[in-house]
């Protein structure tokens, strides 16, 4: 935007001017040192901690154009207002981040100096704009500034908490289009209403093929915005890139809205693995819809239901997919693959057992296992008996894996030791003969209290030659 000659006029002084003269302040001398030598350890710098002066701001820029370390710079509360700043600014190839926070944006000027910083860099991959108020040339010149960024290098763009009108928001998320790169956009904290939702159903259908992350919290979105949300995510490009979606503090959505958004953990086709849906009017009807849509999802890992109106009845649903208890077979499908359900201070103290078991161990087949020794205590082992002692040593040794996995779970080993006893009882009672003979011994020769001391020696020599 602005011509090179102040940059050049820079780089003439920079050859024959010392550090100790570009300015009177010590502590920008230092800040000046370490751009200058290219301090690898220097990478982040908040520029409000810099000194004020215009040749102070102007020696700043120009060495951050020059600089190869530098990563992420951050406009913090004041912002730098000397073009001399951006234009050297506008030079650097290094940095990869940039963030606005809660600044004057000044009509719209903060964003038109930095057009060509953004068009000229092609490592940025980090946008923030947060905490800012902005009038109706803020929100054009923001579209103007992300529209320069068109050398595909942007990976994450975050605009949150700001304080924009509606169709200012549409205007910006509209200039998204020329993003198709995006893996992460964070609009959260925006009030935004059924026009933005609209705006952003075309950016997901149309644009976004690589989006991993989609945080949408603390807006007005409602039944009919969510549907449409969901219906460009399972349709457009993003249904097997995306992996976070944010929908809390939305609480205009009802349970009509969360029954659509429950859709997406039913489609093998998405991978989906964590889905926020916290502050929000879920109820125990929502948190049964959830728990159907999650019985045969072996995909998502969190499911943060905190602070969702849900009582002891819907926490049931939650625990009973976690671990259907009713058989066997029924508990080795439970779901093995959840294991975030949100902040535990909300949560009932038992709630979280399951998932923290999930979460030990990536061999599902074990955490099946210890799930099944947990909640059925009375293991029937008469379907095994066709086999005769053959395979009792292969019983005992599944007990076996099932006690080394569940080192941590005292009251489970405890059941674990119980039922290799109650087994081992079950199979010798049913062929007494058998054992006995295992032994060279006559049948009428073993006691009850030696039949079971040798039962242990005859289980573990199987198991432990």
């Amino acid at each position: 935007m602005y011509g090179g000659e102040e940059y050049s006029a820079y780089d003439v002084l920079a050859r024959k001017t010392k550090i100790k003269d570009m300015s009177s302040s010590e502590h920008n001398r230092v800040i000046l040192r370490k751009l200058k030598k290219n301090d690898p350890d220097f990478d982040t710098m908040w520029l409000d901690t810099f000194g004020d002066g215009e040749d102070d701001t102007g020696w700043l820029g120009y060495f951050l154009g020059r600089s190869k370390c530098m990563h992420k710079i951050c406009f913090h509360t004041n912002i730098i207002k000397n073009r001399s700043f951006y234009e050297g600014l506008s030079h650097n190839k290094s940095i990869q981040k940039i963030r606005i926070h809660r600044v004057d944006i000044l009509n719209g000027e903060v964003f038109r100096m930095l057009n060509s910083f953004f068009k000229n860099n092609h490592n940025l991959i980090d946008i923030e704009v947060s905490g800012c108020i902005f009038q109706e040339e803020d929100a054009r010149q923001l579209l103007l500034a992300l529209g320069c960024c068109n050398n595909r290098s942007l990976k994450r763009i975050r605009i949150y908490g700001n304080h924009i009108r509606g169709g200012q928001l549409v205007n910006v998320i509209s200039a998204l289009n020329r993003q198709p790169q995006l893996e992460e956009l964070d609009l959260e904290l925006l009030s935004m209403g059924r026009n933005a939702c609209t705006a952003l159903t075309n950016l997901l259908q149309n644009t976004t093929k690589h989006l991993q992350t989609l945080n949408l919290s603390g807006n007005n979105i409602d039944d009919k915005g969510v549907e449409d949300l969901i219906q460009a995510l399972a349709n457009g490009g993003s249904s097997k890139s995306l992996k976070l979606l944010d929908l809390s503090d939305n609480q205009t959505i009802t349970i009509e809205g969360w029954k659509t958004v429950s859709t997406l953990l039913e489609r093998a086709d998405f991978s989906l693995e964590k889905l926020n849906i916290s502050e929000n009017n879920i109820g125990n009807k929502g948190a049964l819809i959830f728990a159907n849509a999650l019985r045969d999802n072996s995909k998502l890992k969190a499911l943060r239901l905190h602070q969702t109106n849900i009582t002891a009845e819907g926490w049931e649903y939650i625990w009973t997919l976690l671990c259907d208890d009713s058989t066997v077979n029924k508990t080795y499908l439970s779901n093995h693959t959840l294991e975030d359900l949100g902040n535990t201070h909300y949560l009932p103290f038992h709630t979280q057992f399951f998932p923290d078991l999930n979460a030990s161990s990536e061999d599902k087949g074990r955490i099946a296992m210890v799930k099944i020794l947990h909640s059925h205590s009375n293991f029937n082992v008469q379907p095994f008996f066709e086999w005769e002692f053959k395979v009792l040593p292969l019983i005992i040794n599944w007990l076996e894996k099932a006690d080394d996995h569940a080192a941590a779970l005292a009251h489970v080993q405890d059941d674990i030791k119980r039922i290799k006893l109650a087994c081992m009882y079950e199979f010798v009672r049913e062929f007494p003969a058998l054992y006995v003979q295992c032994y060279n011994k006559d049948k009428a020769e073993v006691t009850k209290s030696a039949m079971l001391m040798r039962l242990l020696k005859l289980g573990f020599r199987y198991i432990r030659p």
